[in-house]
């Protein structure tokens, strides 16, 4: 299956700072936004992981534990991811 790449997102540093502030731990992003980070206070920046991404695909893969070429296979945690995604 193949899934849209994903599109560069404007106010990433103002959203990655909320999702700090909200306590959020793992920040997924599309690549195109990497760059933009730059502009996060390193302070912000220490206290995060990120993970890049091309695709939806990649995106569920994190996120839900689940490969869609497979089918749906969760096996718990992520719930962190989606809370990020949802405060972002």
């Amino acid at each position: 299956m193949c899934w849209n790449h994903l599109s560069r997102t404007g106010g990433i540093k103002e959203k990655v700072i909320a999702a700090h502030r909200a306590g959020i731990e793992r920040i997924i992003l599309s690549k195109k936004n990497e760059r933009d980070l730059r502009d996060v206070p390193t302070e912000v920046k220490d206290a995060l992981t990120f993970y890049f991404v091309e695709s939806a695909e990649e995106v569920l893969k994190i996120a839900l534990d689940v490969d869609p070429a497979r089918g749906h296979s969760f096996h718990g945690g992520g719930t962190d991811y989606l809370q990020a995604t949802s405060a972002i």
